[in-house]
C-alpha cells in the first residue's frame, strides 16, 4: 500500500510542478510586455537597454521614445479601418 501512495504522491508533485511552472512563465511574460499591443513594456525596454547598452562600450548609441498619453484612444480610432478592413 505505501508503494502505490508514494507513486501516487510522486506524480502528484510532478504535476504540481509543472503547473508551478507554467503559471511563472505566464506571469514572466505578463510583467514584460503590453497586454493592449503584445509588445515589450517600458519596464523591459529600459532592462534590454541597460544590458545592451552595457554590452556597446565604444559604439555610439541613441534612444529615442515617445511617450503618448491615453494611447487606448488613439488606437481606437486610428486601427479601426486597420483591423475591420
Amino acid at each position: 500500500m505505501r508503494l502505490v501512495y508514494s507513486g501516487l504522491r510522486v506524480w502528484d508533485l510532478r504535476h504540481e510542478v509543472a503547473h508551478r511552472s507554467a503559471a511563472q512563465q505566464s506571469a514572466a511574460w505578463i510583467t514584460t510586455h503590453d497586454s493592449l499591443t503584445a509588445l515589450f513594456n517600458w519596464r523591459s525596454f529600459e532592462e534590454r537597454t541597460v544590458s545592451n547598452a552595457a554590452c556597446v562600450s565604444r559604439a555610439f548609441l541613441a534612444v529615442f521614445s515617445i511617450y503618448i498619453d491615453d494611447f487606448k484612444q488613439i488606437n481606437d480610432v486610428a486601427a479601426c479601418d486597420f483591423v475591420y478592413s
